[in-house]
This record gives C-alpha cells, sequence and structure tokens, in this order.
C-alpha cells in the first residue's frame, strides 16, 4: 500500500476568530481571549455588568492588554466607549426600550451571535430572546461551548444599573434628526451608543464594524478620501444624488479637490457593456458642453456630474445609477479586459435563390416566398409570431409541408440585445410533442409563458441562457418592440422603463412588470395593454411594421 500525505488539521480553539477589545484604539485593536476553568481562574468581575463568575459557564473573554474580563455577550454591549466618529466625548450604551434589563445579556448570549451575521440580527437575538425556550437551546448547544442559562443558585450576573443613566435622557430623543445614527444616517436601532451632551448617536452597527475613515482608491481619485459625517445639501459629484437626502450611504471627501462622493460610488467599475447600447461605456467625470438625456431614464444627464458615455464617440450618455442598476447591467467590470471581435451571429436563413430559403428552424425542406393576394385563400398562421397572415402581405410557405413564416419574422436575428435584459437573447424554436399514434392526430405544441406581457404562446421566443436567468423568456412581438415606440396609440414617444407607475390604459401597476413610459406626460403604459392597442388599432394594420430590433 503506497503511504497517503497526512496533513495537520488544528482544532477549532485555534481557528476561531478572537474577538477585539471594545475598548481599545479601533486602528490597533487588542484581542480578546478565551478562559476556561480549570486551566484558568474564574471571571472575578465582569466589566460590563458588574456581575461575578457564572457557575455553569464554560469560559469568558479576558483582554491581557487592560486586563479586564467580561462574561459571554458582556464583550460587546460595554457600557462606554470611545468612537473616532465622536473623540470629544465617551458614548454611553443606551436602549430605544426604557425596560431594557442588561443583566439578560450574558443569559440571552448564544456564540453563533458572535459570527459574521448582521448586527440587526445580533441585536434582535439578545433583546428578543425566547426565556421560556432558552433551557433547551442550552442544552442542544452543550457541544458548541453554548452556556446554559443560569439557574436561580446561579446569581452571577449584575443588576444593569449603568444603563438607567441613557433612559432619563429623553430630551434628546424629542427631535427626528437624533432619532438617526451620525454615522450611517438610517433610524437608530434597538441599541445604540448615545452622548447626551452633543446628542450624537452612534448605531451598534457603526459601532462594532465601523466604516473605513479613510480610503484609498487610486482608480478613482489619486488622493486619500476622508469619511465626511456632516452631511450638506450638495449632490454626489458622481451620481449626482444629494448627499444629505437620497441615500443613507456614506459621503467621503477630498477637500484639496473639493470632490464629495457617496461610498459607493468610489467603487463603480470603470468600463461596462449594457443591452441598451452596441458598444462599451466608460465612466467618465464629466462630459462636452451639450445636451444630453439618459440612456435609460431619459432625463437630463448633468454634464458636471460622473457619468458612463460611448468609448466609441457616440453621442450616448447614461447617468451611472442607471447603468449599474442589476436590471441593466450583467455586473462585470470590463477595465482592463480586451475588447474581443465582433461574434459572428449564424443568420437565419440560407438564400438558395430569389425567392427560395432554407430556414434554420424548417431546415429539412425548403421555403418559397408568396404573397396572399385574396380573402377567399386559405387562412394562413405565422408559426413564429403565430399571427394571421393578412393579405398583400409576404410569406414564406413550405414547398412540402404547411410550414409559414411571414418575411418579418423569417427575417428575425437569431441573437439580439433586449432592452428589458440585461444579457444578450438566443432565438428558440417552440418544440413539439408527438404523444398520438394515430398520424391523422394533431401534434401538440410546448406552451410557454412570455415574461413580458404574460402571455402564452407556442410560437418562437427569445431566451436568456446565462446562469439565473434562465426563465427568462420573451416572445417575439415583445422581444421585437423598439425603444423608443412611436405609435398612434399616444402622441409622444414611448420608453421602456423598469420603475413603472398607474398605467393609463388599465388603472393598475400590476398586470406587469415591464412599463413603457412618456417623459412628457409622466404616464404609463404596460407592456401588454400596449399590445392590445397595437392589434386594435385602426391605422396600423400590420402588427409587422412595428417590428425593429437590434443585432449583436
Amino acid at each position: 500500500m503506497e503511504p497517503h500525505p497526512l496533513y495537520f488539521v488544528p482544532p477549532p480553539y485555534l481557528t476561531r476568530t478572537k474577538p477585539p477589545c471594545r475598548l481599545s484604539d479601533p486602528a490597533q485593536p487588542h484581542k480578546l481571549c478565551r478562559r476556561r476553568q480549570p486551566t484558568h481562574p474564574p471571571l472575578s468581575i465582569c466589566f460590563t455588568c458588574k456581575g461575578k463568575h457564572l457557575k455553569r459557564s464554560k469560559y469568558y473573554y479576558y483582554c491581557a492588554t487592560c486586563n479586564l474580563e467580561f462574561h459571554r455577550g458582556c464583550h460587546v454591549f460595554l457600557p462606554e466607549i470611545r468612537s473616532a466618529f465622536h473623540p470629544s466625548h465617551p458614548l454611553t450604551f443606551t436602549a430605544l426600550d426604557p425596560e431594557f434589563n442588561a443583566s439578560i445579556i450574558h443569559q440571552n448570549w448564544r456564540d453563533s451571535s458572535a459570527s459574521e451575521e448582521s448586527s440587526e440580527e445580533l441585536i434582535n437575538e439578545v433583546v428578543d430572546y425566547d426565556h421560556e425556550d432558552a433551557g433547551d437551546d442550552a442544552v442542544a448547544n452543550e457541544d458548541d461551548d453554548e452556556d446554559a442559562v443560569p439557574n436561580d443558585d446561579d446569581n452571577g450576573g449584575g443588576g444593569g444599573d449603568i444603563y438607567a443613566v441613557a433612559y432619563n435622557d429623553g430630551a434628546s430623543l424629542s427631535y427626528g434628526n437624533h432619532l438617526r445614527c451620525k454615522c450611517c444616517a438610517s433610524p437608530l436601532e434597538k441599541l445604540y451608543y448615545h452622548c447626551s451632551t452633543c446628542k450624537f448617536n452612534l448605531n451598534l452597527t457603526c459601532s462594532m464594524r465601523p466604516p473605513p475613515t479613510t480610503i484609498s482608491h487610486l482608480k478613482f481619485h489619486e488622493h486619500t478620501l476622508t469619511l465626511f459625517l456632516v452631511r450638506i445639501t450638495w449632490p454626489c459629484d458622481v451620481c449626482g444624488f444629494l448627499l444629505n437626502k437620497d441615500t443613507d450611504d456614506l459621503v467621503y471627501a477630498c477637500l484639496p479637490c473639493s470632490l464629495m462622493v457617496h461610498r459607493s460610488c468610489i467603487y463603480l467599475p470603470r468600463v461596462i457593456k449594457i443591452t441598451r447600447h452596441p458598444h462599451r461605456l466608460s465612466l467618465t467625470s464629466s462630459l462636452q458642453p451639450g445636451d444630453f438625456s439618459c440612456g435609460l431614464c431619459r432625463h437630463t444627464v448633468d454634464v458636471n456630474c460622473g457619468q458612463y458615455s460611448c468609448d466609441k464617440g457616440c453621442q450616448y450618455a447614461i447617468h451611472s445609477k442607471c447603468a449599474t442598476w442589476r436590471h441593466v447591467w450583467d455586473g462585470i467590470d470590463l477595465d482592463g479586459v480586451p475588447e474581443e471581435p465582433e461574434e459572428y451571429i449564424e443568420p437565419p436563413f440560407l438564400k438558395i435563390d430569389e425567392d427560395t430559403i432554407q430556414h434554420f428552424s424548417h431546415h429539412e425542406h425548403y421555403m418559397k416566398l408568396h404573397v396572399k393576394k385574396t380573402i377567399t385563400e386559405k387562412d394562413k398562421f405565422c408559426e413564429a409570431c403565430t399571427l394571421p397572415v393578412m393579405i398583400s402581405q409576404r410569406f414564406y410557405g413550405c414547398m412540402e409541408c404547411d410550414f409559414v413564416l411571414d418575411e418579418a419574422c423569417a427575417s428575425l436575428p437569431r441573437k439580439i440585445y433586449n432592452p428589458l435584459h440585461k444579457h444578450p437573447l438566443t432565438l428558440h424554436v417552440v418544440p413539439t410533442i408527438d404523444t398520438y399514434t394515430d398520424p391523422n392526430m394533431p401534434i401538440t405544441k410546448v406552451i410557454f409563458n412570455c415574461i413580458g406581457c404574460l402571455r402564452y404562446g407556442c410560437g418562437f421566443h427569445y431566451r436568456c441562457h446565462e446562469k439565473g436567468c434562465e426563465k427568462f423568456l420573451l416572445d417575439v412581438r415583445c422581444a421585437s418592440l423598439p425603444d423608443p415606440l412611436i405609435h398612434g396609440c399616444h402622441a409622444h414617444d414611448l420608453f421602456f422603463n423598469f420603475t413603472g407607475g398607474i398605467c393609463m390604459g388599465c388603472g393598475t401597476s400590476e398586470c406587469s412588470s415591464f412599463f413603457l413610459e412618456c417623459i412628457k406626460c409622466k404616464s404609463f403604459l404596460v407592456l401588454n395593454v400596449l399590445l392590445c392597442l397595437l392589434r386594435h388599432t385602426t391605422d396600423t394594420i400590420d402588427i409587422h411594421s412595428l417590428f425593429a430590433t437590434v443585432t449583436i
């Protein structure tokens, strides 16, 4: 037998991340270590709650630098901390609930609370813990070094009087601005830190995982950016949104350059590709003077703010927030990625002669071009859009069977970029299911549901093949609508919109996820209502005259 290599697998207590001591400098934090009996003496007094050792507790936390001891859980919720966001005064631990008792912290604490879960979940676990199930949880987690809830004899916990000072400071909470965190500008959590002198509040989330005070990102800016806690009525130099109203994002500034930006805008991708434009787009700090409308929302683009513009020199620009919206951008930063040569897309048919083709959807037979001349001719339906062939309409008919494609659908490209989706879409033929042994019985087609108009169909459709988007499917009618759409059903141009509103056709906003918006009228039209209008308007008999696609 050949020998196998042996690898050292460290025990869990060696690989476990040590929590920081929250009394230490955030820039150079001390680490807490676990102390267990009988290797170490029992806890003498908890710095947080002033309680003594819990008899049924297997370990406690100790900071060798500060020479302080903490119950499990109490090492997170210190009665007082110093913060870089408010260096002038210490911050006092405070609860929104005036009846909150600090003694329940070490009782409700479970080690799962110290994991990388959100601080909001941690707070809810400590404050809203179900005491009736505490004993069961303690027994179930005994193998994971979990403490059982102290019994009547285990009264080592403190009384929690250290929190009473903050409860009496009701005046500091009487104004709306004081009910928000000064760091992230979000509403106060159930547990937070407070300075009664300055009316300064800091959410527990921001105190436990504070954002960096400085950010150095050379791809964005040559200087180091500094956290700017004062919210002013000023637009972000990248996205144009106001720094104090439109978002709760943190603000960073370069004062020598008069630059103020949201934290998320610092890390925007440098080069992207979206389906609404055939070329790559690059993030730029400004544009040449001119009138630009956003390629998504159609509102004016401020040439003095950051936005994405075409690499090839097209007069195309789009707001940074619009361009990186999850419905529009595929999430890939193309900065430094060489542009691939244009992909060859196989044509939908092979031309045999002037009037004869071999279509990919019906490759076994040739198809010949015809024109429907009279109403007395046999009704024919296009296999792609399932619409009837109208008088004077040109279509391709199979020379050996009843397969029909009108001229517009026969020319549909096999791959397109569509403004309703962030990935390219591929043309598919709906398969048939031959479930009958009798040749005289009809062949059943697979039915699909179009995600655009929510209608069921059995014709051709465009489908996404990217992982996670396999269910995105559009019938050829929805996939072929141009952006903008110009039609007699409305006096102005209609643009595709994802946000939506009240449809002027059906009076609701729930019948479809996709809308067309009139920028001038500030009105919306749901996609499936639009298709009904197109089908019944008297000035357009042939719906195929509307079809226009953008090919790769």
